[in-house]
């Protein structure tokens, strides 16, 4: 288990189809949210702050993403971020079990 997600992690499969779908479920999800009425007073409060980012706004940064973008982010990532991966198994656990 620990090499699969450690070749997952290294080597992901990155492709354009699956990058599309992903694209689509988050602007689908972010499509139905209804702005209520906190959502104006926080754009007026942050208005040129993430938070201040109207819906519209929202959608056309993710219409902006690339598949190129998301592979340097990963790769940035794991050049220069710190992570600690622990696996634990009670006493006695034989790799059928697992």
């Amino acid at each position: 288990v620990v090499n699969l997600m450690k070749e997952n992690i290294l080597y992901p499969r990155f492709t354009q189809q699956d990058f599309e779908e992903a694209k689509k479920l988050v602007k689908n999800k972010y499509e139905i949210k209804e702005e209520t009425s906190p959502d104006y007073l926080i754009k007026g409060a942050f208005k040129d702050q993430f938070y201040g980012n109207s819906k519209d706004d929202v959608l056309r940064n993710i219409d902006s993403i690339t598949l190129s973008d998301v592979m340097g982010l990963h790769q940035y990532y794991l050049q220069n971020g710190k992570s600690i991966v622990g696996v634990a198994a009670r006493k006695g656990l034989s790799a059928q079990e697992s």
